[in-house]
C-alpha cells in the first residue's frame, strides 16, 4: 500500500497469495482470481438449496456463470466491475453471499446453533474488512434475531452475544495490529464510521456574515460609456474573396 497503513488487509491479502502462486504476469494474476472467484455460483445454489428449491438453485448458478462471463466479454464495450479487474466488488458479493447461507443455517436452528452465528458474525468481519458497506449487516442480523423471539430476552441476548463475538474474533487480531502500531484506541470502524456521520449528517454550514457596509450588487448601475468610444477604434473591414468551389486555394 505504498507503505501506508491497511484498514482493509483481507483483499491485499489474496492478491498477495494470488502474486506468491502466479508470479508477476498480470494476466496470469487476474486469470487466479477470476479462477477463485468462481466460487460465488456454489455458493448461490448452496443458498437456494437450503430455501428449498434445488432447482432454482441450479438455474441461479447458471445464470450467474453465464453473467460474469458476458462481463468479461463486454468489458471493453461496459465500463463494469469483473472477476479479472482489481476491485472489491466480487468478493464483497461472495462474502455477503457466505452471511446470507450460514444466516439462514442459523435461522433454521431458530438463532439457537452457536456455530452458525460464530460463522455469521466472522464472515460480516470479513466483508466489512473488504468494504466498510458491509457493517449494516450486523445490526440488521441482530434485530431480525430480536424479532424472532421479542418475549424471549435471554435468547435473542445470547444470539446476539455469540454473533457479535464471532465478529470480534475476525477484527480483534488486526485491531491489535493497528494499536500497537501506533493508532488510537477507539472501536473498531470507528474513524470510518465517524467519517460518514460527520461528512453526511452534519448540520450544514454557517453562513458567513455579509458586511452591512459593501454595496449592494443588485443596486450597482451599469457605467457609462463614452458616445465616440466607436469612433476612437476603427473597423478594418474584412473582405473575402469567393473562390468558387474550387478548394485547393487557402
Amino acid at each position: 500500500n505504498n507503505g501506508n497503513r491497511l484498514d482493509r488487509p483481507y483483499y491485499p491479502l489474496l492478491l498477495a497469495s494470488i502474486h506468491l502462486v502466479s508470479g508477476q504476469d498480470y494476466g496470469v494474476n487476474v486469470a487466479v482470481q477470476a479462477f477463485v472467484l468462481g466460487i460465488l455460483p456454489a455458493i448461490v445454489y448452496l443458498i437456494c438449496a437450503e430455501i428449498g428449491s434445488r432447482r432454482w438453485g441450479i438455474a441461479s448458478a447458471v445464470a450467474i456463470g453465464l453473467w460474469g462471463i458476458n462481463l468479461i466479454q463486454v468489458n471493453n464495450v461496459l465500463s463494469t466491475a469483473t472477476q479479472k479487474n482489481i476491485m472489491t466488488d466480487f468478493p464483497t458479493a461472495i462474502l455477503v453471499s457466505l452471511v446470507i447461507y450460514f444466516g439462514i443455517r442459523w435461522a433454521k436452528e431458530r438463532f439457537q446453533a452457536n456455530r452458525f452465528a460464530l460463522l455469521t458474525g466472522g464472515m460480516i468481519a470479513l466483508a466489512s474488512y473488504v468494504r466498510y458497506s458491509a457493517l449494516v449487516l450486523l445490526p440488521i442480523l441482530g434485530f431480525i434475531v430480536l424479532f424472532q423471539a421479542p418475549r424471549k430476552p435471554k435468547q435473542w441476548i445470547t444470539a446476539n452475544l455469540v454473533l457479535f463475538l464471532g465478529f470480534m474474533i475476525v477484527v480483534t487480531p488486526w485491531y491489535l495490529r493497528d494499536i500497537s502500531a501506533g493508532r488510537p484506541v477507539r472501536p473498531p470502524f470507528w474513524g470510518k464510521v465517524a467519517f460518514i456521520l460527520s461528512d453526511r449528517y452534519s448540520p450544514d454550514e454557517i453562513e458567513s456574515e455579509v458586511n452591512p457596509e459593501l454595496p449592494d450588487l443588485d443596486n450597482i448601475e451599469d457605467p457609462i460609456l463614452p458616445s465616440n468610444l466607436n469612433e476612437k477604434t476603427p473597423k478594418e473591414d474584412t473582405q473575402i474573396e469567393y473562390q468558387g468551389n474550387d478548394l485547393s486555394k487557402p
